[in-house]
């Protein structure tokens, strides 16, 4: 199980590496296509730890908001009550996704009072 799934668009890859690091210095287990095992289907795997993580985290951003796969991972979170949106260049969530709240965070958060960081946490 884990407890944090990651949900982005290829061009923001470096951005979440490094958001992914974050989150797992605060102690959660975080899941995100790196670590995807060749072995295995894509959207197999990925419904899996979307279904077993305690929570989903969009980063929204031009391209991401173009991708099916990323639609797809939210879609599915938010159906499951997880999603949380994050806007890494002050792309607004697409339509039906834009109902929910999202934070902005266009910066890594460099301490831990950065106000779009704690409302992530």
């Amino acid at each position: 199980m884990v407890d944090v799934f990651l949900s982005y668009s290829r061009e923001d890859q470096e951005f979440v590496r490094q958001m992914a690091d974050r989150i797992g210095q605060l102690g959660y287990q975080v899941w995100w296509d790196a670590d995807l095992p060749a072995h295995r289907s894509y959207g197999e795997v990925i419904t899996e730890k979307i279904q077993s993580a305690k929570a989903g985290i969009v980063f929204w951003s031009g391209s991401a908001v173009e991708s099916e796969w990323v639609l797809a991972e939210a879609y599915e979170a938010r159906n499951q009550k997880k999603l949380i949106q994050v806007s890494v260049d002050g792309t607004v969530p697409p339509m039906t996704f834009n109902m929910l709240q999202f934070t902005p965070l266009t910066d890594l958060p460099g301490e831990d009072r950065h106000p779009s960081w704690q409302k992530i946490q």
